[in-house]
């Protein structure tokens, strides 16, 4: 798990990068919002599984229990930061049709993960599974639906007018 993140979490920085350059000119301030609030994700997230990978393993011991200081900033990157990324996101996309889908994809994906935090705020761990749902469930969907609106945007963009 440890590698996975260190591999998809900046992919994240892509996808939202992407979504900033799609962004018309009006709602390009959410875009830049949202990369900066994924920047900060994946530098906390990246830093706690890196930690993971090198000091903590050479400690002798491994893996994340709540609670632990480590667990605790990595839920506030998964959570907070990723889920506030995803809800300024979501303006971006203002039109109709496939622009409504991934909008309100991501207010809900955003929304879920906001909401996972209280899980760790209040001791009781299975409220954040909320947010697991946001960004492990919800969240590919999203991506996959923001794949096909972007190829259609770049196909009809590309396309000679008639």
């Amino acid at each position: 798990m440890e590698v996975l993140t260190l591999i998809s979490a900046p992919l994240m920085v892509i996808v939202i990068s992407a979504i900033h350059a799609y962004a018309s000119p009006d709602r390009k301030i959410y875009g830049l919002i949202a990369l900066a609030f994924v920047s900060v994700f994946v530098a906390m997230t990246s830093g706690v599984h890196f930690v993971e990978l090198t000091a903590i393993r050479q400690q002798g011991s491994s893996g994340m229990i709540w609670p632990s200081p480590a667990y605790a900033v990595e839920l506030l990157a998964w959570n907070l930061f990723l889920g506030l990324a995803l809800l300024f996101a979501a303006p971006v996309f203002a039109g109709s049709g496939p622009e409504r889908g991934v909008r309100r994809g991501l207010l809900i994906s955003g929304a879920l993960c906001v909401t996972g935090i209280v899980g760790p705020a209040v001791g009781n761990m299975r409220l954040q599974l909320v947010g697991v749902f946001g960004y492990a469930v919800v969240l590919p969907v999203v991506c996959l639906m923001l794949a096909k609106l972007f190829r259609s945007d770049r196909n009809r963009v590309s396309r000679p007018a008639a």
